[in-house]
């Protein structure tokens, strides 16, 4: 796992950092849950290399300083499976990894408990990244703009209720775990 998230960090700095965040997120977010500590450290790898897929994607269009065009988001959509693909080769992977790579952008109105727990874990922690990270072609938002756009996007069951409302309330509710406020 080292070397992959070595060769990540090298080749999609952003994307390794993103990932690192995530995955951070993912642990103190099963803390919360009451979960123990060995499955905070799986779903935080999961976290980790949920964006591993992105290796095969161009840092052009990962970078693009403007809107994607419909053929560069179906190349970015293709990450997810790309990643599982990739994770599914080697022996150390453990499912959860390879679950996070391939269903984290798997809408939980589209498959709700059936969609794998670590990837309605991830699929939470990683837009509220996205949202609230500077990135290269963006300012980084605050959290309370984040779950804005987030409130808007559970209107229509984007996430799991009860991992979404976990997370904002860790976030918002001024709860301390693991150096989260």
């Amino acid at each position: 796992m080292k070397n992959l998230l070595k060769l990540l960090k090298e080749e999609r700095r952003e994307a390794y950092d993103h990932s690192i965040r995530v995955g951070d997120y993912a642990f103190s977010l099963a803390l919360m849950l009451g979960k123990n500590v060995e499955t905070a450290e799986i779903w935080q790898e999961s976290g980790y290399l949920h964006d591993i897929g992105k290796l095969t994607i161009s840092e052009e269009i990962l970078n693009a300083p403007r809107k994607l065009t419909a053929e560069e988001r179906i190349v970015v959509s293709a990450h997810s499976g790309s990643g599982a693909d990739m994770l599914s080769k080697f022996a150390w992977a453990k499912k959860e990894y390879i679950d996070a790579a391939k269903y984290h952008h798997q809408y939980f109105n589209d498959g709700g408990k059936d969609i794998p727990l670590v990837a309605r874990i991830i699929a939470v922690v990683d837009v509220y990244d996205a949202l609230t990270a500077k990135r290269c072609y963006k300012e980084g938002m605050s959290s309370e703009q984040a779950f804005e756009i987030m409130d808007k996007m559970q209107e229509n069951l984007q996430f799991d209720p009860e991992i979404y409302n976990a997370w904002k309330e860790l976030i918002l509710g001024n709860i301390t775990v693991v150096g989260i406020a």
